[in-house]
């Protein structure tokens, strides 16, 4: 099995989107599909994702014809060690993103592939898995690209702590009984509402991000120093 990193040309798929994301203004990764897109941004808001490598690697496998071919997978995730002795550290994540209808049409081709791919993840302790539409498209995503929104939001610092202050007392609330219980006017809520969605962004406060954001979202103030992310 070939394993060289970054060797394969990403190009024009007919159906879809290609082209390069900019993950924490840090790196350029390609992706190949909007759905791929999806799942980077997904990964861009865990934080317990360390680095992701598009195209990562080459993999030997023998077609139905009994030809030799290679397979290469679309990411290759890397994960922070947590230093928490009761979280084993996460395995690298090897991941093809592959739409529903793709999977059933091309699913005698695909799984000659994908039981290379699960072969060579098993010799090298890694782990391989499949995402289509219906484990991306998620309620998740949905409220990452509106907290997306706040990224270069201007801050009040005044908001900030009073916000901040009030979840330190009280713990877990809502935003409506929050913006009730500290403001007066709507321009006040409204601006205070801007501040709840900056803070989600940045994690100072949290929430379960799989139920949908609004008035009645539960939150609280982040106090976990490995509160990192969920993995995936």
């Amino acid at each position: 099995m070939k394993i060289p990193l970054n060797r394969r040309k990403i190009g024009y798929t007919y159906g879809s989107t290609s082209g390069t994301y900019s993950f924490r203004s840090e790196k350029s990764i390609q992706f190949e599909s909007l759905l791929e897109k999806k799942f980077l941004t997904t990964l861009e808001f865990n934080d317990i994702v360390l680095d992701v490598i598009s195209q990562p690697l080459v993999i030997d496998y023998i077609t139905a014809n009994g030809n030799k071919s290679t397979y290469s997978p679309d990411f290759l995730v890397f994960f922070k060690d947590t230093n928490n002795i009761q979280r084993p550290p996460i395995k690298p994540l090897l991941v093809e993103v592959k739409p529903s209808n793709k999977l059933i049409e091309n699913k005698d081709t695909l799984k000659l592939k994908f039981k290379a791919a699960i072969k060579f993840c098993n010799e090298v302790d890694y782990r391989f898995k499949i995402f289509n539409e219906n484990r991306i498209e998620s309620t998740q995503l949905k409220n990452i690209v509106f907290l997306n929104r706040y990224k270069e939001f201007r801050a009040d610092l005044d908001y900030i702590e009073l916000i901040k202050n009030h979840l330190l007392a009280v713990g877990h609330t809502t935003v409506e009984h929050l913006l009730t219980h500290l403001y007066v006017t709507d321009l006040q809520k409204s601006i205070a509402l801007s501040h709840i969605w900056f803070l989600l962004h940045t994690k100072v406060i949290l929430t379960d991000l799989n139920v949908l954001l609004n008035n009645n979202t539960v939150i609280w103030l982040n106090i976990e120093e490995e509160n990192l992310g969920v993995e995936i």
